[in-house]
């Protein structure tokens, strides 16, 4: 992982996101459902970091898992602060790591979100992963 949050952003916990996000998963708003943080990688802030972090060449981010550790729930409208880290694949690991690092006004850890992702470069096949 490189040194520090690729990017670090306050974020609202924002009612009428939750309730679009429910809807669409079929799911109801409240509690606030478990996957809602990865609506935050869409902050402009957050994807632009991660664009940067994916190499320049056309290569395309393939999700592949995702993991929530949660140390209390998150409530509407709260303001937490997000930083965003990302680990490259390697010998030991063939995805990227992306992990979201959710923290209160106090500094407490509220959640942590990592997101798996394959990086297929252009002319990528899946028999290459063999």
């Amino acid at each position: 992982m490189r040194d520090g949050p690729l990017a670090t952003v306050t974020l609202s916990v924002d009612t009428a996101e939750i309730s679009a996000f429910a809807e669409t998963l079929g799911l109801p708003a409240s509690p606030v459902p478990p996957t809602f943080p990865i609506r935050f990688l869409f902050h402009p802030e957050i994807r632009a970091a991660l664009a940067g972090f994916l190499p320049a060449d056309g290569s395309l981010p393939i999700h592949v898992g995702q993991r929530f550790r949660y140390h209390r729930p998150l409530v509407a409208g709260e303001t937490l602060t997000c930083a965003v880290s990302a680990t490259p694949p390697d010998g030991a690991r063939p995805f990227a790591l992306v992990r979201l690092d959710l923290t209160d006004g106090t500094g407490a850890t509220v959640c942590q979100a990592e997101s798996e992702i394959a990086i297929a470069a252009p002319g990528f096949t899946w028999d290459k992963l063999k």
